[in-house]
């Protein structure tokens, strides 16, 4: 049985949103404890760790402030 990815999820989920923030990525994994792990990861950090049962994964959106702004006064 070949466990999947977070490539595979994103298969499945049609991609990421047009504001996803590909840098900013948390996944929640219970540890043999029951405690729940929070990591932050990017995109590529997290599509090189297998999925396990009872993962979470939010990915956040990109900020909403404007850079590269002139301002002339």
């Amino acid at each position: 049985m070949q466990l999947e990815n977070f490539t595979d999820l994103l298969n499945y989920a049609s991609g990421f949103s047009t504001n996803a923030n590909k840098n900013k990525i948390t996944l929640s994994r219970l540890a043999t404890n029951g405690e729940r792990i929070y990591q932050n990861l990017n995109y590529l950090a997290l599509d090189e760790n297998p999925l396990k049962d009872g993962d979470e994964i939010f990915v956040h959106a990109l900020p909403n402030t404007p850079r590269n702004i002139i301002r002339i006064v």
